[in-house]
C-alpha cells in the first residue's frame, strides 16, 4: 500500500497542480497563471532533491554554475523567467506519459501482444524484441521495457540478456525518430514550432527502416522476409488502437490549431479516461499507478528544468553570441548544421553527458542564427541525436532501467555492441538529412 507522507502529498499534488495548469495554458494564458505555475515547479523540484539520483544533482550543479556565469557575463536575466514556459510543456507531458503507460499496461490487446512475443522461438527472440521495443516505445517509452524483460527466461545467460536489452534499446530509442510521446519530439518542437507531425512521420518512417535495416544486418544475421513477418504478425493486437491514436492526436491538432505536443496533451488524457470508463476494474489500479509516478519524476523536472534555464539563458548571453555564434557563423551551411547537431549530441554521450542537455543549448544557438536549413531537416537532426544518444549515455534513463529490468551492467549496455551502431547509423542519418534539407531548400 501506498502511505505518503504530508511533504510527499504536497509533492505529488504541486506537480498534478502543474500538470493541469499547464494544460489549461493550451486554450488560454494569463500572467499570473504562468507565475503560480512556475512557482510550484520550483518548489517541487526543490523539495524533490532530496529523492534525485546523486549523478542528476551533480548535473544540475554543473549546469546551475554554467548558468551562473552566464548571468555574470551580461546574459540577461529574464532569459531565466523566459525558460519556464517552455518547461511548462514538459511538466504536462511527463504526468500524460505516466497516464497512458498505465493505461496501455491493462489493456488486452497489449497484453495479448506480450504473450506472443514470448512464444517466438529463440532466433527470432531479439528481432520481435526489437519490434515489440518500438511499438510499445512509441507510446510507453521506458515503461516498454518493463513488457519486454518479462519476455525472457530468467534463466537466461548474461550473454543472452545483453543481446536481448541491446535490441529493446535500439527498438525502444528509435521510436523517438517519429513519436510525439518524447520528451525530445517536444523539445524540437519548442525551437521549431512549425514542423507538422505528418511532416515528421514521413520522414519519421524512412529514418526507422534504415534503423532497423541496419540493426538486423549487423546483429541479426541471417533473416528473412519470412522471420520478419513472424515477429510483425505478433504486434497485429495493437495496431488498430496505435493507428487511432496518431489519427486523432494529428485530426484534433489541424482542427484545433494546437501544436502536436499540445494535441498529445488534450487527446491522450480522454482517450485514457474513456478507456478506463469502459474498463472501470482497472481504472483504479491505473490512476493509483499515475498518482505515485507523479511522485517520483523529480529527476526528470530536474534536468530538464535545468537544460532549459542554461539553453535559454545561453540564446541572450552576450558571450555566446560573440564567441560561439561566430564560429557556427551566419553562413553555415545547412548540411553542416546537420552534422553538428547529432554529432555533437552523440560523442558527448558517450562521455556521459545526457542527450537533453547537448540539444537544447545547440538547438537553441543554431535556431537563434540565419542559417538556411530546412526546419525538417534539422528537427529529425536532433531526434536523430537524442535517438542514438540516449542508447549510448551512461546518463540515460534507458540504459539504466533496461540494465535493471535484464540484469546487465549499464556500461556494457553503453559502450557493448550498440556503441558501433550509433556511430555507422549517425553517419548515415547525416548523409540522409543532408540530402532531405537540399532537396526541401
Amino acid at each position: 500500500m501506498d502511505h505518503p507522507s504530508p511533504l510527499e502529498y504536497l509533492r505529488r499534488g504541486l506537480l498534478a497542480t502543474v500538470w493541469v495548469g499547464s494544460v489549461s495554458l493550451q486554450f488560454a494564458t494569463h500572467p499570473l497563471l504562468e507565475k503560480g505555475l512556475a512557482a510550484a515547479l520550483v518548489l517541487y523540484i526543490t523539495i524533490s532533491l532530496t529523492n534525485t539520483r546523486g549523478s542528476n544533482r551533480v548535473i544540475a550543479l554543473a549546469i546551475s554554475i554554467a548558468t551562473g556565469l552566464l548571468l555574470w557575463n551580461g546574459a540577461p536575466f529574464s532569459g531565466v523567467i523566459d525558460s519556464f514556459q517552455p518547461t511548462m510543456i514538459f511538466a504536462a507531458l511527463l504526468p500524460t506519459l505516466l497516464l497512458v503507460r498505465g493505461t496501455a499496461r491493462r489493456m488486452a490487446a497489449v497484453q495479448l501482444t506480450q504473450e506472443r512475443l514470448a512464444d517466438l522461438p529463440d532466433r527470432l527472440a531479439d528481432i520481435g524484441t526489437l519490434f515489440g521495443a518500438h511499438v510499445f516505445g512509441a507510446v510507453l517509452n521506458t515503461g516498454a521495457f518493463a513488457i519486454m524483460s518479462s519476455v525472457i527466461s530468467k534463466e537466461a545467460d548474461e550473454p543472452r540478456r545483453l543481446a536481448a536489452a541491446a535490441a529493446a534499446n535500439r527498438g525502444m530509442n528509435s521510436a523517438i525518430l517519429w513519436s510525439p510521446f518524447f520528451i525530445g519530439f517536444a523539445v524540437a518542437a519548442t525551437y521549431i514550432p512549425s514542423v507538422q507531425l505528418w511532416q515528421v512521420l514521413a520522414l519519421g518512417s524512412v529514418m526507422v527502416a534504415m534503423s532497423f535495416g541496419l540493426g538486423l544486418f549487423m546483429f541479426h544475421r541471417p533473416f528473412g522476409l519470412a522471420e520478419i513477418k513472424q515477429a510483425l504478425a505478433c504486434l497485429a493486437p495493437i495496431a488498430p488502437a496505435m493507428a487511432v491514436v496518431a489519427t486523432l492526436v494529428i485530426s484534433f491538432g489541424a482542427l484545433s490549431g494546437l501544436s502536436t505536443m499540445g494535441s498529445v496533451l488534450i487527446v491522450m488524457p480522454v482517450l485514457c479516461g474513456l478507456w478506463m470508463s469502459r474498463n472501470p476494474g482497472a481504472a483504479r489500479a491505473t490512476v493509483f499507478e499515475t498518482w505515485r509516478g507523479i511522485g517520483s519524476m523529480g529527476d526528470e523536472m530536474l534536468l530538464i528544468t535545468s537544460a532549459f534555464i542554461l539553453g535559454t539563458v545561453a540564446e541572450q548571453a552576450p558571450v555566446i553570441t560573440q564567441t560561439v555564434a561566430p564560429l557556427l557563423g551566419e553562413n553555415l551551411p545547412g548540411a553542416a548544421a546537420i552534422a553538428i547537431l547529432p554529432g555533437s549530441m552523440v560523442i558527448l554521450a558517450v562521455l556521459g553527458v545526457h542527450p537533453i542537455i547537448t540539444g537544447i543549448v545547440l538547438l537553441g544557438a543554431l535556431t537563434s542564427l540565419p542559417i538556411e536549413v530546412s526546419d525538417v531537416a534539422l528537427f529529425h537532426a536532433m531526434l536523430v541525436g537524442w535517438s542514438l544518444g540516449t542508447v549510448i549515455s551512461i546518463s540515460s534513463l534507458s540504459v539504466v532501467i533496461s540494465a535493471m529490468m535484464y540484469g546487465v551492467a549499464p556500461a556494457q549496455l553503453a559502450y557493448g555492441r550498440n556503441l558501433r551502431f550509433v556511430l555507422i547509423y549517425a553517419v548515415l542519418a547525416i548523409v540522409i538529412l543532408s540530402g532531405m534539407d537540399w532537396i526541401l531548400r
